[in-house]
């Protein structure tokens, strides 16, 4: 093979990279969608963020509070989750767009205090910039430092579970 011959594969490689993405993107926002805010599961939402206010002051509630206001949520059909490996119950793009979260069908076969706890998750992602450092049943959770616990999206929705959820319930 020449030069010009592995560059021109390389090109269409990543005109078809592109091009799935893309595809897979389109998909996703064709989804039926509504604005979070008129759903029946932010009423407990709003609930939760009230209560984290007033039992963990110290935690700037603000920013997600808004995203929960303003989020446009889409229900997404399993097939059209886009390239990862198993299904989440959740997502966001949050590099792309910081108004939309998208819910699965684990999303939508919970409770409504979990649901409300996984869209304060992923509003940690969108208003707080927070990553996915750990998850709450994963071993590493337990053993973050406060830094790393304020940079993790998990966190938050795991403080506002512990001070202000359901006793009875489970976190997801």
């Amino acid at each position: 093979m020449t030069v010009d011959h592995l560059c021109c594969f390389f090109s269409v490689g990543v005109f078809l990279l592109y091009t799935r993405l893309f595809i897979g993107m389109y998909m996703v926002y064709q989804s039926p969608h509504v604005l979070f805010a008129s759903t029946t599961t932010f009423a407990t939402a709003t609930r939760l963020i009230d209560c984290a206010k007033d039992r963990l002051p110290l935690i700037d509630w603000g920013k997600i509070e808004t995203c929960l206001q303003k989020s446009v949520v889409y229900s997404v059909r399993n097939g059209r989750v886009p390239y990862m490996d198993i299904v989440p119950t959740a997502f966001v793009i949050n590099r792309l767009d910081n108004n939309s979260i998208f819910l699965t069908s684990k999303y939508h076969s919970m409770d409504t205090e979990s649901q409300a706890l996984v869209v304060i998750h992923e509003c940690a992602h969108i208003g707080l910039g927070a990553v996915d450092l750990a998850y709450v049943w994963e071993n590493k959770f337990q053993i973050l430092t406060e830094g790393e616990h304020l940079a993790n999206a998990d966190s938050y929705s795991y403080k506002v579970w512990e001070k202000c959820g359901n006793p009875h319930s489970s976190l997801y």
